[in-house]
């Protein structure tokens, strides 16, 4: 493979060039005055709002620092450079224990809750509010947690794990090891006055073991203090034989003896905590001699805004037989503004997979995002069909949203159909008559104008965008 500039914002340059080329077509002479105005214009707004990245920013191949012998995993998630990215399913497994708010929603991420971009590595991200209600029976600490099945999972024993906690909301937070199977492990549990037991106290932090799925305390930490919402905390458990040592930012919380069990792996766990997030994960032996390796530091934003979705008018009709469809889809699980970036054209093209669908639109675009509200996001598309395709692509569209088919291509979470199980689709018929929107052509003047912008971006760019040599590229995951 060779070379090549990476640039996270390179498609801001790609869809203005586009812009310009569609919808501007003037003669050379009486063009030429207008495309400079314009060219300064675009250089100070776009050209100097950070198109290009820093150098510093171009190149970030630390997915996984290799730090000694005694290292058995560590992670800093930098090869997520998305809002969204989905979590690598050899590596993890995901395991709902709570009665309410299930399934979970596990995603790396490389913005912070503001929607503001790390200046390196990313996280991990639980999105969904899942627990067990007290009084319910069973173990009132359940939520969900992600178990690590990746290489060596099978064989730890003693080892210490090193894990960044960050909660947004008051919860239950912590980590799970020496896990046999989801019955039986241990639990260290961090609560913010939410605690199960009924304790009064404003937080708790407790180290449980679970067998055969009856949960118990060990040992309670003498001076629990709350976690700090939003910001992270360095947790390091310790399993050396039969004693168990927990520091939080470096402080000792817990140090007990336990016998019941003696080797297995690990999981990131979280009740009542949608939002939580996980940096920095770094797993290491007990039994080599010598200094352990030094967690990385936690990601920091870095300033720079992350990508938005960007929506486009209405299709326009293509004859008195064509008909407009207009439909919404909800996106339970994304509940923070930073997700919107995911459900532009990865859904739109998602769609496009199924040949009903595809088959029966005729616009071109076939469809395109119309609306965008956040909160429980919730977008809308539009596409242009043929009268006679209307059944056929209502039948096409409910199946494929419906049957879960666009949620698993797309990585988003669950789509609500609501409780007919099928979207709300509306078919408009044409009110005017059809519209070319189309260009005509492109002339001299704008070819000059947009080669020129070229230029003038590079010059302001002051060597930011860095060329990456086939040796550099391949270093990267």
């Amino acid at each position: 493979m060779g070379g090549g500039v990476r640039n996270r914002e390179g498609s801001l340059v790609v869809g203005c060039l586009e812009w310009l080329q569609l919808r501007l077509s003037l003669s050379f002479r009486s063009g030429l005055v207008l495309w400079f105005v314009l060219l300064l214009l675009f250089a100070n707004n776009c050209g100097a709002a950070g198109v290009f990245l820093d150098q510093g920013d171009v190149m970030d191949c630390r997915s996984v620092r290799a730090s000694g012998s005694n290292v058995i995993f560590e992670t800093s998630f930098s090869s997520c450079t998305l809002p969204i990215c989905p979590i690598d399913r050899s590596v993890w497994q995901a395991v709902d224990q709570g009665i309410i708010g299930a399934p979970s929603y596990w995603i790396e991420t490389d913005v912070d809750a503001n929607g503001m971009r790390y200046e390196s590595g990313a996280v991990l991200e639980q999105t969904k509010n899942i627990f067990t209600p007290s009084g319910a029976g069973g173990d009132p600490y359940a939520g969900t947690f992600l178990e690590y099945i990746g290489p060596g999972s099978s064989s730890l024993a003693d080892y210490n794990l090193y894990v960044g906690l960050n909660a947004a909301v008051n919860g239950m937070v912590g980590v799970m090891f020496r896990i046999q199977d989801s019955k039986n492990y241990y639990r260290f549990v961090w609560s913010n006055g939410n605690d199960p037991s009924g304790s009064s106290a404003s937080a708790s932090q407790q180290l449980q073991v679970v067998a055969d799925g009856n949960w118990k305390t060990i040992a309670t930490a003498a001076h629990a203090q709350p976690f700090p919402l939003g910001d992270f905390v360095a947790l390091h458990v310790r399993c050396d034989g039969a004693r168990i040592r927990i520091w939080i930012n470096g402080a000792s919380a817990i140090d007990a003896e336990d016998h019941t069990f003696t080797s297995g792996t690990w999981a990131l766990y979280n009740a009542r905590c949608p939002g939580v997030r996980y940096a920095n994960i770094l797993v290491t032996s007990v039994s080599s001699s010598g200094p352990g390796p030094t967690p990385l530091p936690f990601p920091v934003a870095g300033g720079v805004q992350s990508a938005r979705a960007s929506t486009a008018p209405l299709p326009a009709f293509q004859g008195t037989d064509s008909r407009r469809v207009i439909f919404p889809l909800n996106f339970t699980a994304l509940m923070l503004s930073k997700f919107t970036e995911g459900v532009g054209s990865n859904v739109t093209q998602a769609l496009l997979t199924d040949s009903g669908v595809r088959e029966a639109l005729i616009s071109n675009p076939p469809l395109v995002m119309v609306e965008l509200r956040q909160g429980s996001v919730i977008a809308t598309y539009a596409g242009i069909i043929n009268a006679s395709a209307t059944s056929s692509f209502i039948g096409a569209l409910n199946g494929f949203v419906c049957s879960g088919r666009l949620s698993n291509l797309t990585e988003l979470g669950p789509i609500s159909c609501g409780s007919s199980n099928a979207l709300a689709i509306q078919v408009q018929l044409p009110t005017t008559s059809p519209v070319n929107a189309s260009p005509s052509g492109v002339s001299v003047g704008t070819v000059v104008a947009i080669v020129v912008i070229l230029v003038v971006l590079a010059v302001r760019g002051n060597g930011a965008a860095v060329l990456v040599s086939p040796a550099e590229a391949a270093q990267c995951p």
